[in-house]
């Protein structure tokens, strides 16, 4: 198993910087377009949700992604801390935990239906749900996570070393 820890300040773009190192760290275990498609986008939606609901504010400073050995409890950096942890097994799937600590994710239904043709929000969870085998909303103390997996055939992954 391969494991990275990603964290960025939960701005649009730093939330996009993130997402695109996501990608360039998979490819190194598979390169299959169509996976790397609908990685990027189930994770850009999760981001996403993390940049636009967790805090509630918006900010003019463009946040930078690092990488940590271990998840420290979050210190809160002025619009808030988006972390990302990716575990990729190979021959099997890749787990993805997007965590914030912001406001928390409010009334999540059990059934992720597309939002009514009408609506302004609720694509974004119909999405991840369509695009993953499995989805999860979890709180742990004062952090929010959103818990995607999605299962790979072993005959797409090289090694992961």
């Amino acid at each position: 198993m391969c494991k990275f820890v990603l964290r960025t300040e939960a701005t649009a773009a730093a939330c996009r910087r993130l997402s695109k190192a996501a990608i360039y760290l998979v490819t190194d275990s598979f390169s299959n377009k169509e996976l790397l498609y609908k990685f990027d986008l189930a994770l850009t939606e999760a981001l996403a949700n993390v940049a636009r609901h967790a805090y509630r504010q918006s900010s003019s400073q463009e946040g930078c992604c690092v990488v940590l050995g271990d998840s420290p409890a979050a210190p809160q950096t002025g619009l808030g801390d988006v972390e990302l942890t990716l575990r990729l097994n190979p021959g099997k799937h890749i787990e993805l935990e997007v965590a914030d600590w912001g406001v928390g994710f409010g009334s999540i239904p059990k059934d992720f239906r597309n939002a009514k043709p009408d609506a302004e929000n609720g694509r974004g969870v119909f999405i991840m749900a369509e695009l993953t085998q499995a989805l999860e909303f979890r709180r742990h103390e004062d952090k929010n996570i959103v818990y995607l997996k999605m299962e790979i055939e072993e005959k797409l992954w090289k090694d992961c070393e």
